[in-house]
C-alpha cells in the first residue's frame, strides 16, 4: 500500500499549500495528487528551484514532477473553460503539450460546474447585500453549492455536473432553467445591484449583465461547452477507486482554510464549501473499503517510512494572514507595513491580503476539528527582520458576557478582565465575540539573520528554534517540517 498525505489548511488559506504539496511530491515520488474540497477559486503558488512560477487552481500542486497526475474528486467543483486555459498556461512554461498535460488530469463525472451564470450570479449576490457583502472571491464556487441548495421557480435546486457536458438536451435545460434563475434575481434586485457597483467594476459588470440577462446567452454558452467537449479529450471516471493505483502514494490537497468553512468558519465571511480534512478521509475510507484493506495489518516499519500510513497535515504560516473581509484578531500594524505578498493579488472581490501574528488559540481551534498529526509551518523566513516576535495564546475579552459567550467560549475571569482562553465550538456569532478582543502575546527575541538558505534544522538560528518550540507547545502538535523558501529546495525536516 502507498503512503497517503492529507493537507488541510488550519487558518484562513493562503498558508503555502501549493509549495508543500510540490516538496511532498518529488521527496516521496508522489505519482497521484487528489483535490479533494474546494474549486476553480484556488491560487496555489509553486515556484520550482529553475525560477518557473505557476499558480494552480485546478491542476494537482505537484504537476511540475511529470510522472504525477491530478485526480478532481466529486467534492471539488470545476470550471471547466478556466481549466483547458489552466492547462494551455502551464504546458507554455513546462514546454508540454496541452493534450499531454490534458491527459493527466482524472475528473469526477459527478464534479458540479461553475457555469457563467453562476458567476454572474455571485456577482449580483455580492453587489446585492451592499456593505453586508461575504466577501466572495466571485469565482462563482460557493453560488454552485448555494443553487444547489436552493428551490428555483421548478421546485428544485439548480446544478450541471461533468458528465452533463455529453448530454446536449439535459444541458440545454439546465443552462436554461439557470438563465431564468439569474434573470429573476436581477430584476428583482437591480436598484441595489446598480447602487452598490464600484466604479472600477462597472465597465465589466454591465458587459456580464447586457450578455448574461440575454436570452441568447443560452445557445452561446452551450455551443461553447459542446466546443470545449469535442475539442478535448477530457478524461472522466465514475469512481475514484477505480483510477487510483493502490501501490502508490497520494497527495490530498485541500483549498481554502478551516476558518472560512461554512460549517465552522468565523461567520459571515466564510466560504459555502467544506474546508474541513473530512472528505479527504471519506475518500480514504472508500478507497480501503472497496480494495478490502486492514490498514493497521498492512502497516511495516521501513526506517522512516511506514508503508500505507495516513499522515494528516496541518498547513499554516509562521504568522497568520488573511484576504478581505472578515475578523482577524492578531493583525497588525507592523506586518501589514513590513511582510508583502506578491502571489496574492488585490481587487473587488479578493480583497486585500492582511498580516498578523501567529494566533494559537485559532490553531487550537482548527486543530480541535481536524485532528492533524502534524504542522508543517511556511513563511518562516519572512520573519527573520524583526527584533521582537509575538504569538498570540490568549484573547482579552472586551465586551458582554451572555449566554452565547459561555457556550462558545473557555474563559477565566482575573480581577475584572475576562480572558479567552479557548474556542470550545463553532457559533454563527462567534466573530461578533472575536471583533471585541484583543490579543494576549507571548513575546520572543526574533533571529535578526537570513535563513533562507538553510536545509538542516541544526543550522537554524537558536531563537528560531525556540519560536518554533513555543509554536509547539501552544498549538499542542509537533512542527514537523518548516518553509524558508519559496521553492521545495527550501524545506526543513525538524
Amino acid at each position: 500500500m502507498g503512503r497517503k498525505f492529507v493537507l488541510v489548511g488550519m487558518l484562513f488559506g493562503d498558508e503555502g499549500k501549493g509549495t508543500f504539496v510540490d516538496y511532498l511530491a518529488y521527496k516521496y515520488d508522489v505519482r497521484q495528487i487528489i483535490r479533494y474540497n474546494g474549486g476553480s477559486q484556488a491560487s496555489h503558488t509553486v515556484t520550482t528551484p529553475e525560477g518557473i512560477v505557476h499558480k494552480f487552481s485546478q491542476l494537482g500542486s505537484g504537476m511540475f514532477k511529470e510522472e504525477a497526475n491530478a485526480y478532481l474528486s466529486s467534492n471539488m467543483v470545476v470550471n471547466p473553460c478556466d481549466l483547458i486555459e489552466e492547462v494551455r498556461q502551464f504546458s507554455l512554461k513546462t514546454n508540454l503539450s496541452p493534450k499531454t498535460v490534458l491527459s493527466r488530469i482524472f475528473i469526477d463525472e459527478k464534479c458540479y460546474i461553475v457555469t457563467p451564470y453562476h458567476k454572474f450570479m455571485n456577482h449580483l449576490r455580492e453587489l446585492g447585500k451592499g456593505n453586508e457583502r461575504r466577501g466572495s472571491v466571485g469565482s462563482g464556487v460557493s453560488e454552485v453549492r448555494t443553487l444547489l441548495r436552493e428551490k428555483n421557480l421548478l421546485g428544485k435546486g439548480l446544478g450541471v455536473q461533468m458528465k452533463d457536458l455529453y448530454d446536449r438536451k439535459f444541458l440545454y435545460q439546465r443552462l436554461e432553467e439557470l438563465y431564468y434563475c439569474v434573470f429573476k434575481f436581477y430584476k428583482d434586485n437591480k436598484d441595489m445591484i446598480l447602487r452598490n457597483m464600484p466604479d472600477n467594476i462597472w465597465a465589466n459588470l454591465q458587459n456580464e449583465i447586457e450578455f448574461l440577462t440575454d436570452y441568447k446567452s443560452i445557445n452561446y454558452i452551450l455551443c461553447n461547452y459542446l466546443g470545449l467537449v469535442l475539442e478535448n479529450n477530457f478524461r472522466l471516471f465514475s469512481e475514484i477507486q477505480s483510477v487510483l493505483q493502490e501501490d502508490k502514494n497520494i497527495i490530498f490537497e485541500a483549498s481554502q482554510g478551516l476558518l472560512l468553512d461554512e460549517n465552522y468558519g468565523l461567520k459571515p465571511n466564510t466560504t459555502i464549501l467544506d474546508t474541513t480534512i473530512k472528505n479527504a478521509l471519506s475518500i480514504i475510507d472508500i478507497v480501503e473499503e472497496k480494495n478490502g484493506c486492514d490498514l493497521k495489518s498492512k502497516e511495516s516499519q521501513e526506517g522512516n517510512f511506514i508503508q500505507g500510513k495516513t499522515t494528516k497535515i496541518g498547513i499554516t504560516k509562521a504568522f497568520s494572514s488573511r484576504h478581505g473581509l472578515g475578523v482577524f484578531p492578531t493583525e497588525d500594524a507592523e506586518l501589514n507595513a513590513c511582510i508583502s505578498d506578491l502571489n496574492q493579488e488585490e481587487s473587488f472581490w479578493n480583497g486585500k491580503i492582511r498580516f498578523g501574528w501567529f494566533d494559537a488559540v485559532l490553531v487550537r481551534y482548527a486543530q480541535a476539528i481536524n485532528q492533524v498529526d502534524e504542522l508543517y509551518l511556511s513563511s518562516v523566513d519572512r520573519l527573520s527582520s524583526f527584533k521582537t516576535l509575538k504569538i498570540c495564546d490568549k484573547y482579552l475579552y472586551t465586551g458582554v458576557v451572555d449566554d452565547d459567550f459561555k457556550t462558545i467560549f473557555e474563559y477565566e475571569q482575573i480581577n475584572n478582565d475576562i480572558i479567552i482562553v479557548n474556542i470550545k465550538e463553532s457559533h454563527k456569532n462567534i466573530s461578533k465575540y472575536l471583533i471585541q478582543c484583543k490579543p494576549i502575546y507571548t513575546e520572543l527575541d526574533g533571529w535578526n539573520e537570513d535563513i533562507s538558505m538553510v536545509r538542516e534544522k541544526e543550522q537554524l538560528p537558536n531563537n528560531c528554534l525556540r519560536y518554533i518550540c513555543q509554536i509547539e507547545n501552544l498549538t499542542t502538535v509537533k512542527v514537523s517540517t518548516i518553509s524558508v523558501g519559496p521553492t521545495r529546495t527550501g524545506k526543513v525536516l525538524m
